[in-house]
């Protein structure tokens, strides 16, 4: 790996979050300018915004684990279109199950993050997530991930 490639590769990262940020700034700007013309529609955008939460079912935690192959999961790589295998572990966890307390809600997170770690440990270990007795599901790939990936190379 070349100092050119690592350096275009960090530029198209840093890019992507710039341009990324900007248009959420964009968009908040935007809804403060509805101020001053029409109080009304912007107190609905921002009674809407505080009451989706309430909408929410569920929370989703994953952990990645790449395994251990000769190609090492840089950005640098997949940009090169070098295959990294990864493994996911996917949790669910209802609204209703996590505290809304200050203190509950930071214990419940700190536990969260300690049952992380060890789920981790064990995948740096053995290689694989599998004996946490949750069953494993392998993704097949379809040609229509193929067309959205395409969309995105040529709208980039």
């Amino acid at each position: 790996m070349n100092i050119n490639q690592h350096l275009s590769s960090t530029l198209f990262l840093s890019y992507t979050c710039l341009v990324s940020g900007l248009i959420i700034n964009f968009l908040q700007l935007c809804s403060c300018l509805i101020w001053p013309f029409n109080k009304q529609l912007f107190r609905k955008i921002s009674c809407y915004l505080a009451l989706a939460i309430k909408r929410l079912q569920s929370i989703s935690d994953v952990t990645v684990g790449f395994k251990k192959t000769d190609v090492k999961p840089t950005l640098l790589s997949i940009l090169k279109g070098c295959a990294c295998q990864a493994e996911l572990f996917v949790e669910r966890f209802p609204i209703s199950e996590i505290p809304t307390d200050t203190e509950g809600s930071s214990n419940w997170i700190h536990e969260l993050y300690r049952e992380k770690n060890k789920i981790y440990d064990s995948f740096v270990q053995y290689d694989t997530f599998a004996g946490h007795g949750l069953p494993s599901t392998e993704i097949s790939h379809k040609y229509f991930d193929l067309l959205i990936e395409l969309g995105w190379i040529i709208i980039i």
